[in-house]
């Protein structure tokens, strides 16, 4: 018997969902400073999953993108006042 999906989500292809021990890892900072990080919106908002939090990795990495282009930009602009 085949099952027909005919939603694309359920097709969708898969992606890695982070725990937030992977964000520590990854940002080197401690639990509450995510925290912190999402409540001023500068990294995703977690998904709860059983009661478990769980970011995308793909929104992640466009978040770090983006503070990683806000730094330079602040060194950018320290360096031109000098």
């Amino acid at each position: 018997m085949t099952i027909k999906v005919a939603d694309s989500a359920a097709r969708a292809q898969l992606e890695p969902l982070l725990t937030v021990e992977d964000l520590e890892l990854l940002l080197r900072v401690d639990r509450r400073t995510i925290a912190r990080l999402c409540r001023r919106g500068q990294i995703p908002a977690p998904l709860k999953l059983g009661g478990s939090n769980r970011w995308k990795a793909e929104d992640v990495a466009g978040a770090i993108d983006v503070l990683a282009s806000a730094k330079h930009a602040r060194e950018q602009s320290l360096l031109a006042a000098v």
